[in-house]
């Protein structure tokens, strides 16, 4: 943000006055997200207000103009700009793990250099990725996410927000936990067959094979069904699994798909409950000790099932695979 601002300066140094600058440099430092109040209680809307006034009071001169009146309508606005920036925590839920899928190989290095280049990552590499998300999503304070400075937004809205973030972050948890574990399967089966593995070899993809065919798509071999009777889960989570996240058109990712066949199937199969206790097994990497606890935690049939539709895709471990099976 520090670095977006200068920039914006110095382009525009020559076109705009400073007291026009001096407002868009607010607009950007108040996206800094997710920010509490200090220790002394003071909101971070409140703290940017306080240092414009100290800013625009040590340079009278070239800020001259500006009120106290105007900085408090530019802190509103900049507030403003903040809160559209994270919209879509208080919007539609798979459009919100859309976004969030997005910002993934920003944050790692190893599924940026997947994208640019458009291959396929290694399972380890997108477990680790994933947890630390998934982590991250369940630390997050929804009173933080959008701000609110003197009536604005008001009451009224600011606890629409609010509400609506605690229940896009609690889809967004239970999402995530069910990727979690299926791409924590996934590596626990690479790891008892021989050893880490690009993620497309496990789950196929829509590329060619060496003869030129189409590969072959884990969704082709799971049959997922209506979770049954007894098993607690979110129809909403459900869904966004079965169906995708966010708009077909626009959802995609380059080292995954939308659609979520073998995380659907694990949800409808254990629930809420039985993904918690199955992440209990989990590490990054997976070892062989905590790939097979984890096996061991789902049911056996689940776990057939499974290591079934990946020996059809995985052709190489095919033979490893089904030897696993009669294990659990």
């Amino acid at each position: 943000e520090f670095l977006s601002a200068a920039i914006v300066v110095n382009c525009l140094g020559d076109v705009l006055p400073p007291q026009q600058l001096f407002r868009i440099a607010a607009c950007i430092e108040a996206t800094i997200p997710f920010r509490g109040c200090d220790e002394n209680g003071i909101s971070a809307a409140e703290a940017l207000y306080n240092r414009l006034v100290q800013t625009r009071d040590s340079h009278a001169v070239l800020l001259w103009g500006l009120t106290d009146q105007d900085l408090e309508i530019a802190t509103q606005k900049a507030i403003g700009v903040a809160n559209r920036d994270v919209g879509n925590f208080a919007g539609d839920p798979s459009t919100f793990l859309c976004n969030t899928w997005k910002l993934l190989p920003e944050l790692n290095v190893a599924l940026r250099k997947t994208a640019a280049i458009g291959g396929t990552c290694q399972i380890s590499d997108y477990a680790l990725a994933l947890s630390r998300m998934t982590g991250f999503l369940a630390w997050l304070d929804a009173t933080v996410v959008f701000q609110q400075f003197r009536g604005h937004p008001s009451d009224e809205e600011y606890s629409r927000l609010i509400a609506a973030t605690r229940q896009t972050l609690a889809i967004g948890n239970k999402y995530m936990n069910a990727k979690l574990l299926a791409l924590s399967v996934l590596a626990a089966l690479a790891e008892l067959t021989g050893g880490d593995a690009p993620l497309s070899h496990f789950v196929g993809g829509g590329s060619l094979n060496a003869d030129g065919q189409e590969s072959h798509w884990i969704g082709d071999y799971i049959k997922v069904e209506a979770p049954k009777q007894g098993v607690e889960v979110d129809d909403t989570v459900f869904r966004i699994l079965l169906d995708g996240r966010g708009d077909p058109n626009r959802g995609t990712s380059t080292f995954d798909s939308r659609t979520s066949p073998l995380a659907a199937y694990l949800y409808g199969a254990i629930g809420d409950d039985g993904v918690e206790r199955s992440l209990k097994h989990v590490v990054h990497p997976m070892n062989t000790t905590n790939s097979q606890a984890l096996l061991r935690s789902l049911p056996r049939n689940v776990v057939n099932e499974v290591v079934t539709a990946c020996s059809k895709v995985a052709t190489t471990r095919s033979e490893k695979l089904q030897k696993l099976a009669g294990n659990y």
